[in-house]
Order: C-alpha cells, then sequence, then structure tokens
C-alpha cells in the first residue's frame, strides 16, 4: 500500500480516477455533466463514470469501479453514498474523492470538502489524502456517524421528494411527524469495561 504521500503525487501526476455518481441523492442527476466537465477540466483521465440511476446497485458499481484500480474512486452523493464508497474502499491502494451532492452532506462537512462544485473538484485536482476513521457497528463498517432510535428513524423514513424540494429542512419536519408515535429507546453501552 502506497502511503498518503504517494498517493497524492499520483492523483496530481497522472490524474487516473473514477467517477460513481447517485442519481437518485440530492443533486445527484443535475450535477453529474458538470462534474464529469470539471474533472476533465481539472485534466483527469476518467477510466469509468457512472450515474447510478438504481440505489440498490451503487455498492455493485463502486466494486466494479474498484477493481479498475483508479489512484482515486470520486463519488458524488450525500452521506449514505460516501459511507457505502468508504466502506469498499477501506484497506484499499486508492483515495476517495468526495463530490457533495446530497441534502446535508455531513461527511464532506466533517473533513472539509467544499460543498461548491468547482471548489470540490480543486480540493481533488489538488491530490489531498487525509486519513478517515472507521468505525464498526453490528459488523458494519460506517464512517461519518451512526444512528438508533429516532434519528435512525428519521434517516430512514424521510422522503427523497422531501429532501430534494426542501433540502435539510426535510429532516426536522419528518422528525416533527414521528414524534408523535416516538417511544424512548433504553439502551445499556459498554465500553472500556464500563457500562
Amino acid at each position: 500500500m502506497r502511503t498518503k504521500q504517494q498517493l497524492g503525487e499520483a492523483i496530481r501526476r497522472d490524474r487516473r480516477a473514477a467517477l460513481v455518481v447517485n442519481a437518485h441523492s440530492r443533486r445527484g442527476r443535475q450535477q453529474y455533466e458538470r462534474a464529469r466537465g470539471l474533472l476533465a477540466a481539472a485534466g483527469f483521465d476518467l477510466v469509468a463514470n457512472h450515474p447510478v440511476e438504481q440505489v440498490d446497485r451503487l455498492e455493485s458499481i463502486f466494486a466494479e469501479v474498484a477493481d479498475l484500480r483508479p489512484d482515486l474512486l470520486i463519488a458524488g452523493g450525500g452521506d449514505g453514498t460516501l459511507s457505502a464508497a468508504a466502506r469498499l474502499l477501506a484497506h484499499r491502494d486508492m483515495a476517495l474523492g468526495l463530490l457533495p451532492m446530497g441534502t446535508t452532506n455531513n461527511f464532506a462537512r466533517t473533513i472539509g470538502i467544499p460543498l461548491r462544485l468547482d471548489r470540490a473538484v480543486d480540493v481533488l485536482a489538488d491530490g489531498t489524502v487525509v486519513d478517515v476513521d472507521l468505525g464498526l457497528a453490528g459488523g458494519t463498517p460506517f464512517t461519518n456517524h451512526v444512528g438508533i432510535g429516532l434519528s435512525a428513524d428519521i434517516m430512514l423514513t424521510t422522503p427523497p421528494r422531501l429532501k430534494r424540494l426542501t433540502g435539510r429542512v426535510a429532516y426536522p419536519l419528518t422528525a416533527l411527524a414521528l414524534l408523535t408515535r416516538h417511544r424512548p429507546l433504553r439502551a445499556t453501552i459498554r465500553a472500556g469495561g464500563g457500562e
């Protein structure tokens, strides 16, 4: 496996990348062509590019593209898309590039990726590679966050159409609707020998 510095140098020098965009993310369908154009203008050689219409195929497309061994696998979408890509790329000799096209883009915000598409492409072109922690919840790897109880219910039940229309406001609106039937969650957490 290459170091972060070696991988960053390869990205800057060779510009060998692949692009996978979740067309069902809030802005994925609208920004796919623009993303391709910006990446081409930045000198990237896209060994593959896919606007994914069926969300259930996203992970298999990521796997197919990863098998092409680009130095940079660029994922466009929201937090779910980026988490799926990060799970797949863990411990592989390639970097994950982020194009925030979702509703909240918490993952991108957390690691300092600009939300404007052109500025996010600039970050990719700079070849900056950073480490990201990967957690495990019940054997499932995750990146940015994991939720249970009301938080998870909100994420699972917020209608995609509402997210497209209202953006981040969709989540508190969904929370208000769920609160009427919400039951408190009781949990015991064990960590570091304590409870």
